[in-house]
């Protein structure tokens, strides 16, 4: 089985030129320090790998751009809806103050998000972030405590999925350009099976353990591969973050009118549909000791005929799951009466770990 973990990002391009403003939700005076700030949004996911978008729920739907000043003064608020979904959107112009540092929050998909505010469900997300107007204080404490909830036991992430994320961005009084990402609040799982028995199978169910049922809304104390940014690479692995401490851990069981699937013998693959969770921090005391390479905390089961969790294991070189990871499982049924499963785990970087588990 092959897990491919990658991460996949919006960039935007700034450009500090003499574009005209369109007027909507910006502050604007006639401060000789006010310039054109011009936004041009596109995914750059590499087509070439398991991180590119696939469906248009991963793909850009609405927008969101707040623009905050070093004061905590909303200088604009913009809700771009966007008619089909993309993944390069073209640019927005804003009249900003220039010869500061601003802190750009970037929303995409929001109205498709169950967010909770300090315990409490947010009814509609559209008129939440509306209510954030430019010449406000910005309410950066809120918005870091949002998080994304999940009912249990089957849920998981549906139509657009959230993307978001908050950069400081230094402008000056004259023509500049800079590059923002954001990034999926997501993992996907991607479950591919190989029969190689004698007898085709049918999957009867699925299962992931553990799983958050909530996470934060913007990243938290993300920190991304720094070794990514020195060799260029658009793809950001996240190597640290921190979840909510009072977050819950499920076994996520599939739901899904896929099932039962036939498991064909031969080379033919059996694809499931993505799967769509939350980031999580799991850490499985049952665990067994791994000498070297990552610890296991998490495990597959999937069921075969009607039995039950027939096959089972430790998911290697996945010790956490932070958002944006797109993980490829690919289970191979052996031949004769045993169920087998393997398991190449390529993470971030293409390093090959422990590759095996069985029933």
């Amino acid at each position: 089985m092959k897990t491919w973990v990658h991460s996949a990002m919006i960039l935007l391009a700034c450009l500090v030129g003499t574009a005209c403003d369109k007027g909507q939700g910006t502050v604007a005076d006639e401060d000789p320090t006010m310039v054109s700030l011009n936004l041009d949004v596109a995914l750059t996911d590499d087509p070439a790998s398991y991180a590119a978008a696939t469906g248009d729920n991963e793909k850009m739907q609405t927008l969101r751009i707040i623009i905050v000043r070093p004061d905590g003064t909303v200088e604009a608020n913009r809700y771009i809806e966007i008619t089909k979904a993309v993944v390069t959107y073209g640019y927005e112009t804003f009249k900003v103050r220039g010869n500061e540092i601003k802190r750009i929050y970037l929303l995409v998909n929001e109205q498709n998000t169950r967010l909770i505010d300090n315990g409490t469900p947010v009814g509609d997300t559209w008129e939440f972030f509306r209510a954030i107007r430019p010449g406000d204080t910005f309410p950066a404490e809120r918005i870091a405590r949002l998080t994304v909830g999940l009912d249990t036991p089957s849920a998981q992430l549906a139509g657009p999925l959230p993307m978001n994320e908050s950069h400081e961005v230094e402008v000056g009084d004259k023509d500049q350009a800079c590059t923002l990402f954001v990034t999926r609040a997501a993992v996907k799982f991607s479950v591919r099976i190989v029969n190689r028995g004698t007898d085709a199978r049918q999957l009867t169910g699925l299962a992931i353990e553990k799983m958050a049922d909530r996470a934060y809304y913007m990243p938290r104390d993300a920190v991304y591969d720094p070794d990514a940014a020195a060799e260029g690479n658009n793809q950001k692995a996240i190597v640290s973050y921190t979840t909510p401490a009072d977050a819950g851990y499920y076994r996520f069981e599939l739901l899904s009118d896929e099932l039962p699937l036939t498991l064909p013998t031969g080379d033919e693959e059996a694809t499931l549909k993505p799967i769509y969770l939350l980031e999580g921090k799991y850490v499985d005391p049952d665990a067994p000791a791994v000498a070297d390479g990552p610890a296991r905390n998490y495990r597959i089961a999937l069921s075969i005929d009607g039995h039950r969790d027939l096959l089972t294991g430790y998911l290697p070189n996945l010790p956490q799951l932070p958002r944006n990871t797109h993980a490829v499982v690919t289970v191979t049924i052996g031949a004769g009466s045993d169920l087998t499963c393997m398991v190449d785990v390529v993470p971030y970087g293409e390093v090959i770990l422990d590759p095996s588990f069985g029933i």
